[in-house]
């Protein structure tokens, strides 16, 4: 019984600190700069990316590019997971 108390406790104790530590991986560039910066372009798209590969409720998609050469990427969340334009 004590091993199963201290696994419950060490688990706990993971998932808490994983937990805080998730909520500040997810705070954007601007509200990581106090609210005074926005991201640049490939800042944008490495939080889209990883946003996309995480949740199932959103895709990010390519639909074409720029001039300067940049894909053109459309970040689609949906909570009913519909992700046709």
């Amino acid at each position: 019984m004590k091993n199963i108390t201290k696994t419950f406790i060490v688990s706990l104790m993971i998932l808490t600190v994983s937990f805080s530590q998730n909520i500040n991986d997810w705070q954007t560039y601007f509200e990581k700069s106090g609210y005074l910066k926005t991201p640049r372009y490939e800042e944008t798209m490495e939080y889209f990316d990883r946003l996309a590969n995480h949740s199932e409720y959103s895709d990010l998609f390519t639909f074409g590019v720029s001039p300067q050469g940049r894909n053109l990427n459309c970040l689609i969340v949906s909570k009913d997971k519909v992700f046709t334009v």
